[in-house]
C-alpha cells in the first residue's frame, strides 16, 4: 500500500507472512528501471521510500519478494501511482470513513473510488472494528481496500475503534 506521497516521493509498504527481502522496482514507464530495497525492522513489515521522482507524474511499480532461504521470487502485479500535485495545480481526493466490519462493501467502494482516479485517500478513523485484532487489519481492512491503497496514497486518522492499538501505529 502507499503512504506519505509528496511532489517527489512516495512510500511503498508491504507485510510478509514469513521473513524475506523486498525490493520495489519502479519507473515512469512499465519497463521500470529503478529499484529500492525495502527496509524492515522485523523482516515482515517492509517500507521503501521512492524519492527523486517528478511531480504530478505517473509512475509504475512492482514489489519483488524473496523469502529467506529460498531461491525463487514472487512479483506483485504491475501497479501505478502519481506523485503529488504542485501547490497551484488542481487535485482530487476521496474520503471513506468507518470501514470497520464490512469488507465486502469496502471492497466495492474501493473499486468505485479507484475508478475516479483520485490523487489520495483520506480515511477519518474506524478503519477496523477492533484495532487490537490483527486479523481484522489483514483480512478485512487491507484485503478489501487493496485495489485502492495499492495505487493511491492513504492518509488515515486514528478513530476510537482502533483503540489506540499498536497495529494502527505499525501500519499507519
Amino acid at each position: 500500500y502507499l503512504q506519505y506521497c509528496t511532489e517527489d516521493s512516495i512510500r511503498v509498504l508491504c507485510e510478509l507472512t514469513r521473513k524475506g527481502k523486498v525490493v520495489v522496482e519502479y519507473g515512469e514507464s512499465s519497463k521500470l528501471g529503478n529499484s529500492k530495497i525495502a527496509v524492515s525492522e522485523d523482516g515482515l513489515l517492509h517500507s521503501a521510500l521512492l524519492d527523486g521522482l517528478n511531480a504530478e507524474t505517473g509512475h509504475y511499480y512492482q514489489v519483488v519478494v524473496t523469502e529467506d532461504g529460498k531461491d525463487y521470487e514472487f512479483r506483485s502485479e504491475l501497479l501505478s501511482f502519481q506523485t503529488a500535485s504542485k501547490a497551484a495545480s488542481p487535485f482530487s481526493f476521496v474520503i471513506i470513513a468507518d470501514t470497520q466490519g464490512n469488507p465486502k462493501v469496502n471492497g466495492k467502494i474501493a473499486n468505485l473510488a479507484w475508478g475516479l482516479r483520485p490523487n489520495f485517500l483520506v480515511l477519518p478513523g474506524d478503519l477496523v472494528d477492533d484495532g487490537t485484532l490483527k486479523d481484522q487489519w489483514i483480512h478485512e481492512f487491507f484485503a478489501s481496500m487493496n485495489p485502492l491503497i495499492s495505487r493511491v496514497p492513504l492518509f488515515p486518522v486514528l478513530g476510537n475503534h482502533e483503540k489506540d492499538a499498536s497495529h494502527y501505529y505499525r501500519y499507519m
